[in-house]
C-alpha cells in the first residue's frame, strides 16, 4: 500500500511539472511484492502547451502550498518557525485566539469574538493560496507548540495589484519584534503576487499598531469611519 500511495503522489507531481499533459493512462499497474510495474502507459499532450512560459502551478484548480514561504528565526533566543498556514493548524489557530486579551480581540476583530466556529476555522485556516496568504509563527514543539502570530494578506480578485492585510501576535510575544518579522514575510509574498499596493483598517484607539505601521512606512489615512484609520503601503 505504501508503494501504491507514493505511485500516485509521483503521478501527481508528473501533472504539477507537466502542464500539457491533458490525459494519462496506466492500465494495469502490477503490485508485486518487490514493488509496482506499469505494465502498460499512455500519455496525451497538448503540443501548443509544450515550453510554454507560465508561473509553476498556474493551470492548477487547487494551487499547492507555498513552500518557499520558510524560515526559522530567534527570537530572544526561542526558535520560531514562520511558514505559510496549514489547514491542520486549526487548534493551533483557536488556542491562539482564546489566548487573546479583550484589548487585542477587540483591535484584530473590531469586536469581541462570542464563538469560534467550524466555519470560522475553515475561512482563516483553509485558503486558496493564489489570492490569499497567511504567514504564521509557530513556536515549542510537540504537545507545547503554539501559534505565536499570523499575518494575512488577502487579494479580492486574481491579478490585482492591491491587496488588504491583517496582523494580530500573541499578547506575551508583543513589542518583541514578532510583529516586524511577520509583516516582512508577508511583504515578500505580496510581491511574489505582484501585489503592488497592500492597505489595512486599523482602530484610531490603536495607537501600537499606527506606530509600528508608521515605522514599516505606511502612510496613515482617514477613512469614512471616524473611529478607523486606513493604512496604505506601496511594496
Amino acid at each position: 500500500m505504501d508503494a501504491l500511495e507514493q505511485a500516485l503522489v509521483k503521478a501527481s507531481y508528473l501533472l504539477v511539472d507537466f502542464p500539457e499533459i491533458i490525459e494519462m493512462d496506466v492500465n494495469p499497474l502490477q503490485v508485486r511484492p518487490d514493488g509496482l510495474s506499469a505494465l502498460d502507459a499512455r500519455i496525451m499532450i497538448e503540443p501548443k502547451d509544450v515550453r510554454k512560459i507560465a508561473q509553476p502551478g498556474s493551470h492548477l484548480i487547487i494551487s499547492m502550498y507555498p513552500t518557499k514561504y520558510d524560515w526559522a528565526i530567534s527570537l530572544d533566543g526561542e526558535k520560531v518557525e514562520l511558514r505559510a498556514i496549514r489547514p491542520e493548524d486549526e487548534n493551533l489557530w483557536r488556542e491562539m485566539i482564546e489566548s487573546f486579551s479583550a484589548a487585542t480581540t477587540e483591535y484584530r476583530f473590531f469586536g469581541p469574538v462570542k464563538e469560534i466556529t467550524k466555519s470560522m476555522l475553515v475561512r482563516y485556516c483553509h485558503i486558496d493560496y493564489d489570492r490569499e496568504i497567511a504567514i504564521v509563527a509557530i513556536g515549542g514543539k510537540g504537545r507545547k507548540k503554539q501559534m505565536l502570530g499570523v499575518a494575512r494578506l488577502t487579494i479580492e480578485t486574481a491579478n490585482a495589484e492591491e491587496g488588504e492585510f491583517a496582523i494580530v501576535v500573541r499578547d506575551a510575544y508583543q513589542r518583541r519584534g514578532l510583529g516586524n518579522r511577520l509583516m516582512n514575510a508577508l511583504i515578500e509574498a505580496a510581491r511574489d503576487q505582484y501585489v503592488r499596493e497592500i492597505y489595512g483598517h486599523v482602530l484610531a484607539a490603536n495607537s501600537g499598531m499606527i506606530r509600528f505601521a508608521e515605522s514599516l512606512g505606511f502612510d496613515v489615512r482617514p477613512s469614512d469611519d471616524p473611529e478607523i484609520r486606513k493604512i496604505v503601503l506601496r511594496v
